[in-house]
């Protein structure tokens, strides 16, 4: 992971866009980095999570993160069973899958 004095140096020419994916699974320390970034200017953190990690923060400092004004949680909510065809091909980046795995 990046230290916040490198970040605080790309943020002098242009902004910064840090994304994590599968938030549920960051550990203490990677936290409360999120929360030293949160603090910075021209930083945007994008967190991807499921709902639990969010309803639940796993540890002090993502439930620090959770409640700070500045985060906006918004849900997703759940696919559309139409689009997980097209998403297995794409994720497996074939064509077409079988017939009986569509349903």
């Amino acid at each position: 992971m990046f230290s916040k004095s490198y970040l605080e140096q790309c943020t002098i020419k242009q902004p910064v866009l840090v994304l994590v994916d599968d938030a549920q699974n960051v550990d203490n320390l990677s936290w409360k980095f999120l929360c030293e970034l949160q603090k910075m200017a021209g930083v945007l953190i994008v967190l991807s999570s499921r709902p639990a990690a969010v309803e639940r923060p796993p540890c002090e400092h993502a439930e620090q993160y959770m409640e700070s004004p500045s985060v906006r949680v918004i849900d997703l909510g759940v696919l559309d069973t139409r689009h997980v065809p097209a998403l297995a091909c794409q994720i497996m980046d074939v064509v077409r899958i079988p017939c009986q795995l569509e349903t």
